[in-house]
């Protein structure tokens, strides 16, 4: 396994210190996210507190309904169009699990289990991830994003985000509450 890259100094940055609804995390929940682009893939690292909490019964790798775990979630979307509103989901955790989803409007999947080069590290009570994601599973651009992450079992579960959802329970297929994405180094067609 390679060591996980250190993002370059013009990456783009989004940071999740509030919940789903707007209140402020204490510093030591805070998470950043990072992107950047080369030129067949959007690489993301991310660095987040590790909860341990119990990893998924499913081996090591794609793995169904990991939103159930402790989680870092990245969502790209494209523009609204008439027939829906296109999206790529990408869900991380701290064991080696992960999960890719096309969605070609809201909560419609297109495409699941979609491959991707995956790498963790835990330390000092923070686990670092890097995703490597190929240029075309990601929606037509322009591109918004969003970014989030879910802790600790129920009743005490916690879901963080970038940016705000305005509903009533966390919902994070919310495109309209995404902000513009255009990573650096970006190869547009």
């Amino acid at each position: 396994m390679s060591p996980i890259p250190h993002p370059p100094q013009d990456a783009l940055t989004l940071r999740l210190q509030s919940t789903w609804d707007a209140q402020p995390l204490p510093p030591h929940e805070h998470i950043a996210v990072f992107a950047w682009d080369d030129p067949t893939q959007v690489q993301f690292v991310w660095h987040a507190p590790f909860y341990n909490d119990p990893p998924p019964s499913h081996p090591i790798g794609p793995t169904p309904r990991l939103w159930e775990h402790e989680v870092v979630e990245i969502f790209v979307a494209g523009p609204q169009t008439a027939e829906g509103w296109p999206y790529l989901e990408m869900e991380f955790g701290p064991h080696g699990h992960h999960l890719l989803l096309q969605l070609s409007a809201i909560r419609t999947i297109q495409t699941q289990q979609i491959p991707c080069d995956y790498s963790l590290e835990i330390q000092n009570g923070r686990w670092i991830g890097h995703a490597r994601v190929l240029h075309n599973y990601f929606p037509p651009q322009p591109w918004t994003w969003n970014a989030y992450a879910i802790h600790n079992a129920p009743p005490k579960r916690r879901y963080l985000s970038a940016f705000p959802t305005p509903s009533a329970q966390p919902d994070f297929h919310q495109p309209a509450s995404f902000c513009p994405f255009a990573p650096p180094r970006l190869s547009l067609p």
